[in-house]
């Protein structure tokens, strides 16, 4: 399970989250995306930042193959390790691509909250 990635929403009707949410000592929200919210699902992410990670981790090692001056094989593999590092967290690589909210294990993760309506 993604931890920590943004707001974890689980859809249903308003009655489905109670009991939850008294035991809580909460209450549920009713909330929705807004009309043109970008959205993905978790396999298309996943499917993409893995491609995304190969791409960079080829491209290391071609800087280590030689052919390039050291300064050069430095800057590279220091930048790939760098945006490796940024996109390690699927959440925050959705989040890159300009993603609001994805759906993963039947439940939105939402990461961007101004793209919800919240009903007061």
């Amino acid at each position: 399970m993604e931890r920590g990635s943004g707001i974890h929403a689980i859809p249903g009707p308003p009655e489905a989250g109670v009991p939850a949410a008294a035991e809580a000592g909460t209450r549920p929200l009713r909330m929705a995306l807004k009309p043109g919210a970008r959205t993905a699902d978790v396999v298309d992410l996943s499917l993409a930042l893995e491609r995304e990670q190969s791409s960079l981790l080829t491209r290391m090692a071609a800087a280590d193959r030689g052919g390039w001056s050291l300064d050069e094989r430095i800057e590279s593999i220091t930048s790939a390790s760098d945006k490796l590092a940024v996109i390690s967290d699927l959440g925050r690589y959705a989040a890159l691509r300009g993603v609001d909210a994805y759906w993963s294990r039947g439940r939105w993760v939402v990461l961007n909250r101004t793209a919800l309506v919240v009903e007061p």
